[in-house]
């Protein structure tokens, strides 16, 4: 391979690498708030799951994806997965 293909190649995975990065601090951020509302559940005896509001993330979420022009599959099975952790992670406050 080329150098300068090397180069715009680096250049570009460093930017995913600081976006990964991004990402990652954003999902601990919203796993912190998601162990607070486990903690209000928990004092308010509610339950874990919220169907309204799984079913307002989803298609907040895909239309957003549309929007952005992103996979809607990939962003639904993204979300849910978010969602799916955080449920686990609210049942061990309650």
């Amino acid at each position: 391979m080329k150098k300068h293909i090397k180069e715009s190649l680096l250049g570009y995975r460093k930017q995913i690498d600081i976006l990964d990065g991004e990402l990652l601090v954003s999902l601990k951020k919203r796993f912190i708030i998601v162990k607070e509302i486990g903690k209000i559940k928990k004092l308010y005896k509610l339950p874990v799951k919220d169907n309204t509001r799984v079913k307002y993330l989803i298609e907040h979420r895909t239309r957003l994806a549309r929007e952005y022009g992103i996979s809607i599959g990939l962003v639904k099975k993204i979300f849910k997965e978010i969602i799916n952790f955080a449920m686990i992670e609210e049942k061990k406050r309650i």
